[in-house]
């Protein structure tokens, strides 16, 4: 595949530790290298064709000697490949043993026979000994035996009668000098890279989350490529890598290009990566074979983990905007097979346990041949030979690996999407749409009991529901039956995400956005004095920030329009429950009030307080009066914010919100309100207790963050750029650091900052303390589940 060689890559944490060291022991055999022909010409020129008839035995011996193992190039590879070639060698000599001695007929074995069979095998041993033991030694260590022989005869000193030809010594001391160079040069590159090798291999494979063995593999090829040229470094890293590997048809290079692909391009900060992997894979000759390999991968027939299947499921979002399902039969079903709900993903053939001794990639190793799974054993084998302790399955890693790839078969239908012909391919699939609204419309465990894994499918669903719903002719017309079909269960679920204090600000967004395009009765939300602020904020926040700030309904113009149309859905109902004029400024200017009011005063919804009033401050740019209003305001409500964030934790109070218990317990379940609970058994009262601790420390910690996020947007976009609000906001740090009593002068940057580092102690101890009890929760997870199940 040509390199993207233009591609600014050199920041790349393979880049500057591997493709540098890779470059760094190019250029050291190029060095060995230049020192051998250099002492080639030296010896065969200077010495042996001016002063053979001089030299004596042993530097002619000597000579000798250097010349052949110079001239044999045996220096063109690594050490351990040198001694995998010797052991060929001698399989290969005993092969040869065999087929000479071995008769196909004992019966016609005679004495002649044999004596000549014991013949042939004497000179068999004989050459072995004499011709290919000295030859394998000179093969893996006659660079060090040549350097040792100039070594000892410079240490020597003694050539002879130089009188004769008074340039023989100087010459033999130059050829042993380059001799003696050659081999420091070569023990050092051996030395560096047995030592560095494996520690630079472990620095990038924790950078990136990786398997180290895939790392070291990586960095072998790399330095092979560079011992040829050492310019072929250029253009090339782990996408380049990993997307080469994607094209092998071999299954065991396959996975490791996948997992290196989904583990890094969507690593935090990796969107250069994410570029150069959709241009190579997009751009390949064989992108049609790829992308058929990873629907496979993905598909209910996939013998593969949840992690190699999530891995190419990441892969596939990234290029499913240019792929048209017409031209890849059975793959909207592998991409259907992603959306199982958790009861099917858990699913096991009754009596079933997995072979441990299998590779790791392959998860549902019921559905391998019997030879494929003794294939796969031995292979394994061979490669590792330490014991495999057979690892416990936590219920809760089920739920991730359950969530990651329904969220991930989500995004693939919304990259999809962008196509009407895709569209409609996904519409007329069987049952797909259903599917696709079952997080809105089922009751089921992962809802009650995991719900931030079901928020995060959640959003995606609603995405992808927004996105269909919007697309015109038939696609838009069967989401909407699909949708009436199911009313009651979709407007209870959109309306309690509106009253569920621990869902997100931008998936009530979503929520708020299909109740108006459905154009439903929200009067149950409006008549609940606890849902009605944050109501009317997310009318706001809908009005006067467009999708596409947030990454939404983006890729055609149909989407467009529907935002814009339920942004002035929005603004109507806004005014109608305001009976208010639908004026810019009068609006944000009477919720500012009530915005900063809640983030001073404090209560549940001071998260959205802050959430919001960072959106205004990164997105409001309008030099206007409101803007000075709302600097004004943030610079009353600055100080508490201040307080409460470097208070973190000091006090032992994990949050001042005013969180009611009948929110922490449970996210309401279908045809409940809020304050119902959930079943009650035996100790579920401290089981409740237990998790609403947790409960509030998530919350406190989830409070922290916004309120840092905010002063990190006030950081961003006024600090440094509006010289007055700068000293404004000084002012007000070291106010804070003196009510504090810290004894260093501190800049707002500088208190921010703090405040974030306080943070990441805070939930690092918490991590700590959660490990230790999370068998308690689990275990009262799990009686739970039962008896709501019984129940």
């Amino acid at each position: 595949m040509a390199r993207l060689e233009s591609f600014d890559d050199p920041d790349w944490m393979e880049v500057t530790a591997i493709n540098n060291y890779a470059v760094f022991m190019g250029y050291l055999l190029i060095g060995v290298r230049g020192l051998s022909l250099l002492m080639v010409t030296w010896t065969t020129v200077v010495l042996l064709g001016g002063f053979v008839s001089v030299l004596q035995k042993k530097d002619f011996w000597a000579l000798t000697f250097i010349t052949l193992v110079q001239a044999a190039g045996v220096f063109d590879f690594l050490l351990k490949e040198k001694l995998r070639d010797v052991g060929r060698w001698i399989w290969g000599l005993l092969a040869g043993l065999v087929g000479v001695f071995a008769t196909p007929n004992p019966s016609e074995n005679s004495l002649m026979l044999q004596w000549a069979a014991l013949g042939l095998l004497v000179v068999q041993l004989l050459v072995f000994i004499i011709i290919l033991c000295p030859l394998a030694i000179l093969y893996v260590l006659g660079l060090y035996i040549s350097a040792w022989i100039s070594l000892r005869r410079l240490i020597e000193h003694d050539y002879g009668n130089t009188d004769e030809s008074a340039n023989l010594e100087p010459a033999l001391v130059v050829l042993y000098s380059l001799g003696v160079a050659q081999g420091v040069l070569f023990g050092y590159r051996a030395f560096y890279g047995f030592r560095a090798r494996k520690k630079i291999a472990k620095f990038v494979a924790d950078h990136y989350n990786l398997g180290q063995d895939i790392v070291l593999d990586y960095l072998d090829e790399t330095v092979r490529v560079c011992e040829k040229d050492p310019s072929l470094a250029k253009g090339r890293n782990l996408v380049t890598y990993a997307v080469d590997m994607t094209e092998s048809k071999l299954c065991d290079t396959y996975i490791n290009g996948v997992s290196i692909l989904g583990t890094i391009i969507y690593s935090s900060r990796q969107e250069e990566k994410r570029v150069l992997a959709k241009q190579l894979l997009t751009g390949s000759p064989s992108s049609s074979f790829i992308i058929r390999k990873l629907l496979q991968t993905m598909g209910p027939r996939s013998p593969y983990s949840t992690e190699i299947k999530e891995h190419a499921a990441k892969i596939m979002v990234l290029v499913a905007g240019g792929i048209r399902l017409e031209q890849f039969p059975g793959g909207i079903q592998c991409i259907y097979s992603l959306l199982d709900p958790l009861d099917v993903y858990k699913w096991r053939p009754e009596g079933y346990e997995r072979d441990s001794r299998l590779p790791e990639a392959y998860e549902r190793d019921w559905l391998l041949e019997e030879y494929e799974s003794s294939c796969y054993l031995i292979y394994k084998l061979r490669k590792q030979t330490d014991d495999n302790v057979p690892q416990e399955t936590d219920s809760n890693y089920t739920v991730q690996g359950h969530r990651g790839l329904v969220v991930q078969g989500l995004c693939i239908l919304q990259k999809l999407s962008v196509d009407e012909d895709n569209c409609r391919v996904i519409c007329s699939t069987e049952s797909l749409l259903s599917k696709i609204m079952i997080p809105l419309i089922s009751d089921d465990e992962l809802q009650m009991y995991h719900h931030d894994e079901w928020c995060s499918i959640v959003e995606e669903s609603l995405e992808l529901i927004s996105r269909l719903m919007a697309t015109p002719g038939e696609t838009g017309e069967r989401m909407h039956h699909e949708i009436s079909s199911n009313i009651k269960a979709v407007i209870s679920t959109l309306e309690s995400i509106v009253e569920c204090h621990k869902c997100e600000l931008l998936l009530k967004r979503q929520a708020v956005e299909i109740l108006l395009d459905l154009s439903v009765d929200t009067s149950s939300i409006m008549t609940n004095g606890t849902s009605y602020t944050i109501f009317n904020w997310i009318l706001l926040h809908i009005l006067h920030f467009p999708d596409n700030i947030f990454g939404r309904m983006r890729g055609t113009t149909h989407w467009a329009k529907k935002s814009s149309y339920i942004r002035r859905l929005a603004g109507e109902k806004l005014s109608a429950m305001l009976s208010l004029q639908s004026k810019s400024a009068a609006t944000l200017e009477s919720v500012l009030h009530s915005l900063t009011k809640t983030v001073i005063d404090g209560n549940i919804h001071k998260v959205y307080a802050a959430q919001f009033l960072e959106n205004l401050c990164r997105y409001y740019i309008k030099d206007d009066e409101f803007l000075r209003t709302l600097k004004k305001a943030i610079a009353e409500v600055l100080p508490q914010v201040l307080r409460e964030i470097l208070d973190y934790g000091s006090t032992g109070e994990e949050t001042q919100a005013v969180i009611e218990p009948r929110n922490i317990q449970y996210f309401p379940a279908r045809g409940t309100g809020l304050g119902s609970a959930s079943p009650s058994h035996g100790n579920g009262e401290e089981n409740t207790s237990y998790r609403m601790q947790n409960g509030e420390k998530h919350e406190g910690s989830k409070l922290r963050k916004a309120l840092i996020r905010l002063c990190n947007t006030i950081r961003d976009t006024w600090y440094s750029i509006d010289l007055s609000r700068t000293r404004e906001l000084d002012e007000i740090a070291e106010k804070i650091r003196r009510e504090l009593g810290k004894p260093e002068k501190m800049t707002f940057r500088k208190l921010v900052e703090e405040a974030e580092e306080l943070l990441k102690k805070k939930n690092t101890d918490q991590c700590v303390t959660g490990r230790a009890s999370s068998s308690v929760e689990s275990r009262s997870s799990i009686d739970d589940e039962n008896t709501y199940i019984l129940m």
